[in-house]
C-alpha cells in the first residue's frame, strides 16, 4: 500500500524480506523528512521556477461534445446563383492538392482554392482566389466576381492562385503559379493587391535567380508593434537547391529562405508565433520551424504520419492542433516537441480516420482545409464523395462529425475561413462558395447581408484589430497586371438585409499588450477577426484576433 507521503509500505509477510525498513515512530519521522526534502528540492536548485510554457503538452479535455448552432448552405455554385458560368477545368492537381486524371474541359468553371478575410471598421472584408485567375471579393455583405486576373486581362500569362491572406482592404497577398511566361514557364508567383490593382513580384526580388517552384500556401501574423511577418511554402523543383521552396516575409519584403532539410512538395503551413511554425506535405511529412535557442533557422522534418500526403494544418496555440490529408487521415498535435530536450520525438498523434457520419461510420474523404476556433471547436472541408460535399466539425477529443449542407452543390472544397463561431465560408470546385450562419448568435448584419434575410438586432460593435492597416512599407519590384477598375458585381443582386452599411472611418486604437502566462490555455471566448489558426497570446487577453 501507499502512504500519504507517497512511499510504499510492505504488505504483511514482507518484514522478513525487507529487514532494513525503519519501524514505528522512527519510520514516521523518516517518511516525514523524505517528504519535506522532496518539497524543498526545487528551492535547493535555486528557487521554484515558473512553469515552462513549452512543458504544458497535453490539451485540456473538453467538457462535452461541440454541437453547432448553425448550418452550412450553398451560396454560389453551378446550382445556386453562380458567379461564373465558363472557364477551363484544372488539368492535374487542382489547387495544388491531389492529382486527377481528368483532362481539361472548356466550359467548366475552375475551382476556388483559398479564402481569407479581416475585420476592418466593424465590417468583414475578404477575398477568394483560384485557378484560371478566379477572384471574388466580399464587401458590403456580398461576394462579387472580380475579373482583374482573368486570362483575357493577363494574356499571355494565366495565373493559378492557391492561397490568399488579407491584411487590410488595400493590402492582400496571394500565391500560386503561372503559365505563359516564356522566361519561367510553370513558375510560382507572389502577387499583391494594393487597393487598386494586383501586381506580380519579380522573382529576382525574391532572391531567386533560377525558377520559382509553385507556391501552395502562405500565412502571416501581426507583431505587437503592428508590423507583420510571415511564411509561404510550396513544391520542389530541380532548378532550386534544397527541399520545398520557402519564402520569408519580414514585414517589408519576401525573400527566399534556404531550408535544405525540408521535405519535398509542402501543401500547407500555419504560424504559431515569430519563432514557431508548422508545415505539412508529401508522404505525411510534418516540419516544424523552431526559432528558439540553438535550433534557430531551419525547417527540419519532425516526423511522418503514415505514407499519405497531408494537405491541411491548423493550431490554436503552441501545443494543440490538427493536420489532415488523403483518405481522411487526421493527426492531433498535443505538444510532444515542446520541452527542453532536443531529442524528444516531435510528431502528430496519429488518429487514422476520426471523421464520422451521423450513423458513426468512418468517412474517408480527403481533407483539404482545417480552421480551428478553440481546442473544442473547429471545422474542416475536403473532397466530395458521391456528389456530397465534405464539411465536418470537431466533435470532442479525437472525433469529427460530418454535417449536411443545405443546397449542397456536391463539390470538393479546398479553402475554409471561420470569421468567428457564428460565421464562415468555404470555397471549392466550379467556383463554389458555401456559407455558415448561426442565427442564434445574432451576428453583425453588415457581415452577413448575403447570408440571411432574417432581421436580427445588431450586437455590440465588434472590436476591430488594434492595427487595421499595417505601417507603410517598401514594396518589392512589381509589375502591374491590370488597370485600376472596380470589382465586377455578380449579376445576382445581394440578398436583402437589415443593414448593409459600414463605418466610413476608423478610430485608431493603441496596440494592447499583455503579460504572457506560464500555461497556455484556449481563449475564454472566440472573437471576430478573419481567423487563421493561432491567436497571438498578447492579443488573446485583449479579445483580438489577427
Amino acid at each position: 500500500m501507499t502512504t500519504s507521503n507517497g512511499l510504499r509500505v510492505g504488505e504483511p509477510g514482507e518484514m522478513e524480506a525487507r529487514s532494513w525498513r525503519p519501524a514505528g515512530r522512527r519510520w514516521r519521522e523518516a517518511a516525514g523528512l523524505i517528504g519535506l526534502a522532496l518539497v524543498l528540492a526545487p528551492w535547493a536548485r535555486g528557487g521554484l521556477a515558473q512553469p515552462d510554457v513549452h512543458a504544458q503538452a497535453r490539451p485540456t479535455p473538453t467538457a462535452g461534445p461541440f454541437v453547432p448552432g448553425g448550418s452550412w448552405r450553398g451560396l454560389h455554385s453551378p446550382k445556386t446563383e453562380p458567379l461564373w458560368t465558363s472557364g477551363i477545368a484544372p488539368r492535374d492537381r487542382p489547387c495544388g492538392e491531389e492529382a486527377r486524371k481528368v483532362p481539361a474541359r472548356r466550359g467548366a468553371v475552375p475551382p476556388l482554392c483559398g479564402v481569407h478575410g479581416r475585420w476592418v471598421d466593424g465590417a468583414w472584408t475578404g477575398w477568394a482566389v483560384g485557378e484560371e485567375g478566379l477572384l471574388a471579393r466580399y464587401t458590403d455583405g456580398a461576394w462579387r466576381r472580380v475579373d482583374d486576373l482573368a486570362p483575357r486581362a493577363t494574356a499571355p500569362k494565366t495565373y493559378h492562385l492557391h492561397d490568399v491572406f488579407v491584411v487590410g482592404p488595400d493590402d492582400v497577398w496571394a500565391v500560386g503559379w503561372m503559365e505563359g511566361d516564356r522566361g519561367c514557364e510553370g513558375c510560382g508567383v507572389v502577387l499583391r493587391y494594393d487597393g487598386m490593382r494586383w501586381q506580380e513580384l519579380d522573382r529576382y526580388a525574391l532572391g531567386i535567380n533560377s525558377c520559382v517552384p509553385p507556391i501552395n500556401a502562405l500565412d502571416l501574423q501581426q507583431r505587437r508593434d503592428g508590423s507583420w511577418f510571415g511564411w509561404a511554402i510550396g513544391d520542389k523543383k530541380p532548378c532550386l537547391n534544397g527541399g520545398a521552396v520557402v519564402l520569408e516575409f519580414d514585414g517589408t519584403r519576401w525573400k527566399w529562405f534556404r531550408a535544405p532539410q525540408l521535405a519535398e512538395n509542402m501543401h500547407d503551413l500555419r504560424i504559431v508565433s515569430e519563432t514557431e511554425a508548422w508545415a505539412v506535405g508529401e508522404f505525411g511529412s510534418e516540419s516544424f520551424y523552431d526559432g528558439r535557442g540553438s535550433r534557430t533557422g531551419d525547417w527540419p522534418l519532425q516526423g511522418r504520419s503514415g505514407a499519405h500526403d497531408l494537405f491541411a494544418v491548423d493550431l490554436v496555440d503552441e501545443t494543440y492542433g490538427w493536420d489532415g490529408g488523403v483518405i481522411g487521415r487526421l493527426n492531433r498535435y498535443d505538444g510532444n516537441c515542446h520541452d527542453d530536450n532536443p531529442d524528444t520525438p516531435c510528431w502528430f498523434d496519429n488518429q487514422a480516420n476520426p471523421i464520422q457520419d451521423k450513423a458513426g461510420q468512418k468517412v474517408t474523404n480527403s481533407v483539404y482545409a482545417i480552421d480551428l476556433l478553440t481546442r473544442d471547436q473547429g471545422w474542416l472541408v475536403g473532397a466530395q464523395d458521391g456528389r456530397i460535399s465534405l464539411v465536418a466539425h470537431f466533435l470532442q477529443d479525437r472525433a469529427w462529425r460530418k454535417v449536411a449542407v443545405v443546397d449542397d452543390p456536391g463539390e470538393s472544397l479546398y479553402g475554409l475561413v471561420m470569421l468567428d463561431p457564428a460565421r464562415g465560408f468555404a470555397v471549392g470546385d466550379e467556383g463554389t462558395i458555401l456559407a455558415y450562419v448561426d442565427a442564434a448568435s445574432t451576428p453583425s448584419p453588415t457581415a452577413t447581408a448575403s447570408l440571411t434575410a432574417t432581421r436580427t438586432p445588431p450586437p455590440a460593435s465588434p472590436t476591430p484589430p488594434a492595427t487595421d492597416t499595417p505601417p507603410a512599407t517598401d514594396t518589392p519590384t512589381a509589375t502591374a497586371l491590370a488597370t485600376p477598375e472596380e470589382p465586377t458585381a455578380t449579376d445576382v443582386p445581394p440578398r436583402p438585409s437589415a443593414s448593409m452599411t459600414a463605418t466610413a472611418t476608423s478610430t485608431p486604437q493603441a496596440t494592447p499588450t499583455a503579460t504572457r502566462t506560464a500555461t497556455p490555455s484556449p481563449p475564454a471566448r472566440p472573437t471576430p477577426g478573419g481567423h487563421r489558426g493561432f491567436v497571438p497570446v498578447a492579443f488573446k487577453r485583449a479579445g483580438l484576433r489577427r
